[in-house]
């Protein structure tokens, strides 16, 4: 059995460990959120209980899941890609572009590095950031 096959013929077992995995990078975002509400540079901390859990706990905890969910999802396009190619050899180079986005974003999602990788983008690369 190729490695290809695993998600696609054990489908219930690959989406109970996706949203383990996600479940945990969830709790993981929450915590990272609990640690960094104290060291916000400049901004107001003085904020209730209540405050706190809506937008930063909750938040951190979605957006961690959902990134990791995503990477799961993309593993799973993957393998589903990989299965449609009769002969590897002839992959064409969209396909392999293709291929190789979606094996790097399937990667840094199931780690749990692809919040991060998007706060770095939205940050530096697209030039967000704040002016200095």
């Amino acid at each position: 059995m190729k490695i290809f096959y695993i998600p696609l013929y054990h489908p219930f077992s690959y989406w109970l460990i996706a949203v383990i995995v996600s479940v945990y990078h969830g709790i993981r975002g929450y915590l990272i959120q609990r640690i960094y509400t104290g060291r916000l540079n400049g901004l107001p901390t003085e904020r209730t209980w209540i405050e706190k859990i809506f937008i930063y706990y909750i938040y951190g905890w979605i957006s961690h899941f959902i990134c990791s969910l995503l990477g799961f999802t993309a593993l799973y396009a993957v393998c589903e890609i990989f299965n449609t190619i009769g002969d590897p050899s002839k992959i064409g180079t969209g396909t392999a572009i293709i291929l190789s986005f979606l094996s790097l974003f399937a990667l840094s999602g199931i780690v749990g590095m692809l919040q991060g990788l998007l706060y770095w983008l939205w940050d530096r690369w697209l030039g967000f950031s704040k002016p200095s």
